[in-house]
């Protein structure tokens, strides 16, 4: 029961955190479109998709839960450490960080 609770809790934050990035989004889209930082967008999202698969995995209890999360987490992790992402010409680009 108290799982059910912390990731009924999780959810919320997780819904409000869906509600924020969007209104960030296009906050920026319509009043500085040249500032839009697609990795920062995207690591958010991200972060977002952690947080539901980790509410799954205190639903489900199963061993597949977890790894998902952890598939999750070190997609995420991988493109924070990779750096700078852009698109030109249906080219995809990526520029590692130093």
């Amino acid at each position: 029961m108290a799982g059910f609770c912390v990731a009924a809790v999780l959810l919320l934050a997780i819904l409000t955190g869906v509600l924020l990035l969007a209104e960030n989004l296009i906050g920026t889209v319509m009043h500085m479109p040249d500032s839009l930082d697609l990795n920062e967008i995207l690591g958010d999202a991200l972060t977002l998709a952690v947080g539901i698969e980790f509410v799954k995995m205190l639903v489900k209890h199963a061993p597949e839960a977890v790894v998902e999360v952890l598939l999750f987490a070190i997609a995420r992790e991988i493109f924070r450490r990779i750096g700078a992402v852009w698109f030109s010409d249906r080219t995809f680009f990526i520029e590692a960080s130093q």
